[in-house]
């Protein structure tokens, strides 16, 4: 064989071998691009978990003592978590409310029906800023209360109708933390223990709806101040209530709690929660 001839054999060798590993590496790509594909469609197939809230949907209170029932309340919910009923029975009443918002999720108005002594339709207005400025109750007469928000303190001050001169200080969770010459010129202040989610803590309540229940639903002590964290004590004009005993359900929900303000007798309360 002259060495022209062996020249191209070993040419074409060459040449083989590089195909070869060319071959190789290509096939080599693809299979590592499929198997990259598949495992992103395999991810994207996963569901999302979904993020569950439990909302609160009864609270019974009971004499700490006897286990009498004082008082039993229930809630209902709109598809967004925001309150759209509460349904209180007491001793000698069955009072409800009901909610409508406007499209931001202000409250827009409320109505209370007391079974013995008749309905009442609160309307409220708001600055430009959407902070509650006004409240109308009427009740066949009209009852205004203007409120004016100071941001320095995050308090809300009142003028005018039933509650002239009351003030209302939200904390930095825009929760009660105390609240000034209310009704009978009640002063009202409350602590928390932040690290503990509280009864509400997956209800979507809007700042005016806090402001709203906390200055005119007078069964404050029942429904613990709608607070997204734990309750430790209430101070309620010369009365301290501390709040104890706390019980947890398997999804890390308050499910019972005891309150007591010696010499009063405690109250016992037990809280089941609707899934949504």
């Amino acid at each position: 064989m002259s060495n022209y001839e062996v020249f191209c054999v070993t040419i074409k060798k060459v040449i083989i071998m590089k195909t070869k590993k060319i071959l190789i590496l290509f096939l080599t790509a693809i299979i590592c691009i499929t198997q990259l594909s598949c495992k992103k469609n395999k991810d994207s197939d996963e569901p999302v978990p979904e993020t569950k809230q439990y909302l609160p949907a009864t609270i019974l209170v009971q004499n700490g003592n006897t286990a009498a029932t004082i008082h039993n309340i229930t809630f209902d919910y709109n598809a967004d978590g925001s309150l759209s009923s509460i349904n209180q029975v007491i001793s000698s009443a069955t009072i409800n409310w009901t909610f409508n918002y406007n499209q931001n999720g202000t409250l827009n108005t409320a109505s209370y029906s007391h079974s013995t002594s008749g309905n009442i339709l609160f309307s409220l207005s708001y600055d430009g800023n959407d902070r509650l400025n006004k409240v109308d109750k009427n009740d066949g007469t009209s009852d205004v209360l203007n409120l004016n928000y100071l941001a320095g303190s995050n308090t809300y001050v009142g003028s005018g109708g039933d509650l002239d001169g009351v003030r209302i200080k939200l904390n930095s969770d825009k929760q009660m933390e105390n609240m000034q010459n209310w009704i009978f010129g009640t002063d009202i202040s409350i602590a928390y223990q932040n690290s503990e989610k509280g009864i509400f803590a997956d209800v979507n309540l809007d700042e005016s709806v806090r402001v709203f229940l906390n200055l005119y639903n007078g069964y404050h002590m029942t429904h613990s101040f709608y607070h997204s964290k734990q309750l430790s004590s209430v101070v309620y004009g010369t009365n301290t209530y501390i709040f104890q005993n706390y019980n947890k359900n398997d999804n890390g929900y308050i499910s019972s709690y005891q309150r007591v303000n010696a010499p009063d007798v405690p109250r016992d309360y037990s809280v089941t929660y609707k899934e949504q």
